[in-house]
């Protein structure tokens, strides 16, 4: 029952790696600044966000309805973490995230 959820946080990992490392990618400004690819927001709303509607494409078809809809609040819960982890910037949004999915916890 709970192998979806594992195999969902080792995706979420690699994902969200990969997304902090295109988030973070140094860009040079106009008046010769360096800043980050993306802010945290549009970090969140590219990476974070969707995860709850993936989730529940890729396992809703293999788990019971009960099972799924826990899960799902719990991801969702996750994403709702990591959006009040804003400030803390994509780093910090990413492990807020990720340090949820523990297990025995959250989902």
């Amino acid at each position: 029952l709970f192998l979806p959820c594992c195999d969902f946080l080792v995706q979420c990992q690699q994902e969200l790696r990969q997304g902090l490392a295109v988030a973070t990618k140094k860009c040079y400004t106009g008046r010769g600044g360096v800043q980050n690819s993306m802010t945290n927001r549009q970090f969140y709303n590219t990476y974070i966000a969707p995860l709850p509607g993936k989730f529940l494409r890729q396992n809703q078809p293999i788990m019971p309805t009960v099972a799924i809809q826990a899960a799902l609040k719990g991801v969702q819960n996750l994403c709702a973490d990591a959006k009040r982890a804003e400030r803390s910037g994509c780093e910090g949004m990413k492990n807020t995230f990720l340090g949820g999915m523990r297990e025995g916890q959250s989902w």
